[in-house]
């Protein structure tokens, strides 16, 4: 069988899920292709591009396989719902975090099966019956419709995906991931992506993990290794992102990462650096040190609130008091920090927001993130907000990643709820500014970011005037859609 794995919005960070999905199958000795479909935007009545569908036709697919959130949706629809009538003797598999919450959903756009939950074995097990003209009905996490309409699943008693499987980079324009130098928000570095674990132990009430495995899974060191000589092998980079959602959580298991990392950096480069994610309540001295030692340039790390009620609400198990001690040593290595916070929680009153404030003002963090708390379908919160009417458009709510809107009704106004967000973006707006203005690797991007400008007047002048004005999403926007241009990304 020839397999095409279809990304529905490309982005700056490849479709690493595809790309391990597709390692999985060409190992089994099947031809498979990667391809992206539409570039950073889609707008509702949207057709494939042509260049999508010649190319696709050009390949000749037995089976496409689509992955999606909840956030890609729309597009994704629109995908399968084409590629159902262009390709009609191809099989349509889906799968990914929204199809797994509404398989039905999916299958009555087209789509012949739908993977529910993580899928590596799933979707094997699929592929081979299929190649070998065996029945399908009995395979562990994936959906279809009998012949009456009705779906039919059997759930899979336990996930069995192998994490040492390195990602298949060669079916995309890696390098060109790499060049656009955005793993690592506030830090220019040319970087790659890494995993080193899958998963989390946390129960945030927003958070979809229970559908995927749930339980935190580790790579093996070597084939973490393995991933790291090979990505050094084939590209230039001077940097890699820990995409973990849990990375610094074992203090044994961090320390060890740390010892490997700096081998790699005697035989390959010794200015070789890492990003990672990490919990303030899991931190310690030696951890910390263990990092700096290695090259860790920053930390992200989810602080979501300065109110423990409000994260008790959240469900998150963490403790605010954990935050500034866990700061304290982080600025006492010289580790940068990213944080996350949220707004818009229910119950989360003035006096919640004033604690959140000073918190951010005393942490001092070198960058920030501010979103708005989102009820994605499948999540715990996604129900409670249904059954207390904080989303009364359920059914009909289109939930995207770049609109910056508040999506629950909690009896505070739009208004308070975006300037409680920009409040806090504000509180280190001019510190990331100045500091990454001045740091060597920003200096290197802003001159080959700068050629390129000049030939793109009117991208220059509105990211000037979004500096000028302070409006921070703009910027963003502006600064993304250049590295995209400039990296050679939006092209197919």
């Amino acid at each position: 069988m020839r397999i095409a794995l279809v990304e529905p919005v490309k982005s700056l960070m490849p479709p690493l899920n595809l790309m391990i999905l597709a390692a999985v199958l060409e190992a089994r000795g099947y031809e498979v292709t990667v391809m992206s479909v539409y570039d950073r935007q889609h707008s509702p009545g949207y057709s494939i591009p042509k260049i999508f569908s010649e190319s696709l036709d050009r390949f000749r697919p037995d089976l496409i396989g689509i992955g999606f959130l909840s956030a890609e949706r729309e597009p994704a629809q629109t995908i399968v719902e084409q590629l159902r009538c262009s390709f009609r003797e191809a099989i349509i598999v889906a799968g990914g975090r929204h199809p797994s919450s509404f398989p039905l959903e999916v299958l009555g756009w087209g789509a012949d099966f739908v993977v529910v939950g993580e899928g590596e074995t799933a979707l094997l097990e699929l592929v081979e019956s299929l190649n070998d003209g065996r029945p399908t009905v009995s395979i562990e996490g994936v959906a279809r419709l009998d012949q009456n309409g009705v779906i039919r699943h059997v759930p899979r008693q336990s996930e069995s995906a192998n994490l040492d499987i390195t990602p298949s980079y060669h079916l995309v324009p890696y390098q060109k991931y790499i060049d656009a130098r955005s793993a690592v928000i506030g830090r220019y570095f040319r970087a790659g992506w890494l995993m080193t674990s899958r998963g989390c132990f946390s129960k945030c009430i927003y958070c979809r993990y229970p559908r995927f495995g749930g339980r935190l899974r580790f790579r093996s060191m070597k084939a973490i290794v393995d991933d790291i000589r090979i990505q050094l092998d084939n590209y230039s980079l001077e940097c890699f992102y820990i995409i973990d959602d849990m990375f610094a959580i074992s203090e044994s298991r961090v320390i060890e990462f740390c010892q490997e990392f700096k081998k790699m950096q005697e035989e390959y480069n010794e200015k070789l650096y890492f990003a990672a994610t990490a919990r303030t309540d899991k931190l310690t001295p030696q951890m910390v040190e263990a990092m700096k030692s290695a090259g860790c340039i920053q930390l992200s790390i989810g602080v979501e609130s300065g109110s423990q009620r409000v994260l008790d609400f959240l469900q998150t198990g963490k403790r605010v008091d954990s935050v500034v001690p866990a700061f304290t040593m982080l600025k006492s290595a010289g580790i940068d920090t990213f944080v996350n916070f949220i707004v818009g929680v229910p119950g989360e009153d003035d006096k919640d927001f004033q604690e959140t404030l000073r918190l951010a003002r005393t942490i001092r963090h070198d960058t920030v993130g501010v979103s708005f708390l989102t009820p994605y379908p499948g999540t715990p919160l996604f129900q409670l907000s249904v059954a207390r009417g904080w989303l009364s458009n359920a059914a009909t709510i289109v939930f995207k990643h770049s609109d910056g809107l508040p999506k629950l009704d909690i009896g505070v106004s739009v208004d308070v709820l975006l300037e409680r967000r920009k409040t806090l973006l504000r509180t280190t707006w001019a510190k990331t500014f100045w500091t990454t203005v001045s740091r060597p690797e920003f200096i290197g991007f802003a001159a080959e970011l700068f050629v390129f400008l000049l030939f793109q007047p009117r991208l220059l002048l509105n990211l000037l005037k979004s500096l000028l004005v302070v409006d921070i999403d703009k910027f963003k926007e502006l600064a993304r859609e250049a590295a995209v241009e400039r990296a050679g990304l939006s092209n197919p």
